[in-house]
């Protein structure tokens, strides 16, 4: 990976403020942000960098915010990829692309992470039948990078078809697809000797800690205008899963 020095070497810019939060009121909310020239939102797909990884990780940004001493944060409601979870998909079909929402409590649900590890965005659609979800057109799935209609429920390591009203306390309307979203963005598609993932990726010391775990160190400060969320109990999961993200 590539050492950079400063975040600043990198276009950053935030957006819209939400509320203000921390046990000193000193943590500022966001909306949205704008780094290396992209813009992002909360509820954006995107992908992250974990130096040693083949692939970026998949993951929805769910909370966004900046400390006291100026650290940007977010917090990530993760997908699988098939491979990840291959001993729980139990007859072995999967759609071309598809990927599987974390659902439930445990390990791999949602986490904080430094925004530095962002290095793009990512086209996902939901193609569930739910009538509570905005029905993709054919040419939004061709278009898309992945897509999905199944979750993955972490505690229980089972896969299931129906979306709970909320995941990770977010509302089920920010999990299906967004009125207004479906239509082409601005994506990269990732292989595995891309250049752009280490050069994005970068935090003191130019190394990015990109962790799909929630530790005592990773408390989320409560926003005044989202509902607090519940901390994730670190639990042991089954062989082939991700016991070893940190």
């Amino acid at each position: 990976m590539i050492e950079v020095d400063e975040t600043e070497d990198l276009e950053f810019k935030w957006g819209k403020k939400r509320g203000i939060g921390g046990k000193n009121r000193d943590v500022q909310f966001y909306e949205s942000f704008t780094f290396d020239g992209v813009d992002y939102a909360l509820y954006d797909n995107v992908y992250l960098y974990k130096e040693g990884e083949p692939l970026p990780y998949l993951g929805k940004l769910i909370k966004i915010w900046e400390t006291a001493d100026k650290s940007k944060k977010v917090k990530v409601l993760w997908f699988f990829r098939p491979e990840e979870i291959s001993n729980y998909l139990v007859d072995g079909l999967v759609h071309p692309n598809e990927i599987f929402l974390a659902s439930g409590d445990g390990v791999g649900l949602a986490n904080v992470n430094p925004l530095e590890a962002i290095i793009g965005k990512c086209n996902v659609v939901c193609i569930s039948k739910d009538s509570r979800n905005p029905q993709p057109s054919d040419r939004d799935i061709r278009t898309a990078n992945f897509m999905f209609y199944r979750t993955f429920d972490v505690g229980q390591c089972t896969i299931c078809d129906k979306i709970d009203e909320k995941i990770a306390g977010i509302e089920v309307k920010f999990i299906f697809n967004l009125p207004g979203s479906l239509k082409p963005t601005s994506v990269h598609n990732f292989s595995m000797d891309d250049k752009n993932a280490s050069e994005n990726a970068i935090e003191t010391n130019g190394r990015v800690s990109l962790s799909k775990l929630n530790s005592s160190e990773d408390q989320i400060p409560e926003d005044d205008r989202q509902e607090e969320q519940k901390p994730i109990v670190a639990e042991n999961l089954a062989p082939n899963d991700r016991r070893e993200w940190l």
